[in-house]
């Protein structure tokens, strides 16, 4: 009997809501896991959630049906190609021969995200995805609630994170479920996208996370410059997809203010806190190998040799175009960017969800310039979902 209803539940599952639960409950594994795993920080909880999803997933896909793929992404297939080579051959020259640390996690990590694109694209439809971006909302509404929360000083499970990085400052920051109240400023702005839209719902919450992005996120007295750009950005380019003329009035406001406000902004929200040294110095060491790079994970391994910049030792080079270019070498950039191109050049029919993810992306993208999201479990799910629902409406729409 039992077994019986283990078959029944099996196929009873369907992908769609499968991947929806998973997309709408990651930025809570911090909740959800911190009995489970407690001896992880944040990011390693939703690294071990994001991970094991994706694993359930697709073990379903063996039994569970799928839709036919009639579409090619060859520039996504190339950049597989190249970089499991390179981490191949990286891993023969260099951990075999000299005996040195081969980042395997890395590029576990990118197999993971593939993954998961190929199941969006195999079980995905433009019905189930306007679905997801419904629940999205709600579960980025969530994330704002609790920076609320933190404002007030009353959010207790946030509170009880193990490793929340918290400026020891007097004004109030929030970190929400990502530990960090810049990298909760980049996430909050990506997100701005799912409430765009005319209903009360939509106002309070883009007014809620704007509140949030102005007044209680950064690394000092000033406020993060990332949320801001980055909403700025998704908020206009969304404009220009919608309405051309309305687009343009707002961007020629916008220019013709900066001359007249730039001198009342505190320049500090500025400055690159360590960040040009950083890139100075990593730009050096990337002189011998910048064709081919030095293989995933470099940048980790070589940070304890290089030491700290700004009292901070830099895992990560807070650009991710750059981190790839050390990592890849000026080929693997060159892939990614292929990928990018190729991606805002497809045509595709897309109604409002699918524009409103095509603005995430966006968003994502512009957060590479100033944080790693690349590198952050929080962030590239939902990258890794915009990135591909542009390719199940191409699917749908392929005779």
């Amino acid at each position: 009997m039992i077994r019986r209803l283990c078959v029944t539940i099996v196929f009873a599952l369907d992908m769609n809501n499968l991947i929806l639960a998973f997309l709408v409950l990651y930025p809570w594994a911090p909740l959800l896991f911190r009995r489970v795993f407690p001896g992880l920080n944040i990011w390693q909880q939703q690294q071990q959630f994001v991970q094991i999803g994706i694993v359930v997933l697709f073990c379903c896909s063996f039994f569970l049906k799928q839709n036919r793929v009639k579409i090619k992404n060859i520039p996504l297939a190339m950049l597989v190609c190249y970089v499991g080579i390179r981490t191949a051959e990286n891993w023969f020259t260099a951990t075999l021969a000299k005996g040195l640390p081969f980042p395997s996690l890395q590029f576990l990590n990118f197999l993971y995200l593939i993954i998961f694109y190929v199941l969006c694209v195999q079980y995905l439809n433009k019905k189930s995805i306007a679905q997801i971006v419904k629940w999205l909302s709600y579960s980025a509404l969530g994330v704002a609630f609790f920076c609320v929360l933190e404002v007030f000083g009353v959010a207790q499970f946030v509170k009880e994170l193990p490793n929340i990085y918290h400026p020891d400052k007097t004004k109030v920051f929030v970190t929400g479920m990502l530990g960090n109240p810049t990298l909760i400023s980049g996430y909050l702005a990506m997100c701005l996208p799912l409430f765009f839209g005319k209903k009360a719902f939509n106002i309070l919450s883009m007014s809620l996370i704007w509140i949030i992005l102005l007044f209680y996120t950064g690394q000092t007295e000033s406020v993060s410059l990332v949320g801001i750009v980055v909403g700025l950005v998704v908020s206009l380019y969304y404009l220009s997809q919608v309405s051309k003329r309305i687009f343009f009035c707002i961007a020629s406001s916008f220019l013709l203010i900066i001359p007249f406000v730039y001198g009342k902004i505190d320049t500090t929200i500025f400055a690159f806190s360590g960040r040009l040294a950083v890139w100075q110095k990593y730009l050096e060491l990337s002189k011998n190998t910048f064709v081919f790079g030095k293989g995933l994970g470099s940048v980790e391994i070589l940070s304890t040799q290089v030491g700290k910049f700004a009292n901070y030792r830099w895992t990560h080079l807070h650009n991710d175009f750059f981190e790839f270019t050390f990592n890849l070498g000026l080929v693997g950039l060159l892939l990614i960017l292929y990928c990018i191109v190729e991606h805002f050049r497809t045509k595709v029919k897309l109604d409002k969800s699918g524009l409103i993810l095509k603005t995430m992306f966006v968003g994502f993208l512009v957060n590479c310039l100033f944080i790693f999201p690349s590198f952050l479990w929080a962030f590239t799910p939902l990258a890794m979902f915009s990135y591909a629902s542009l390719y199940v409406y191409k699917n749908q729409e392929a005779k």
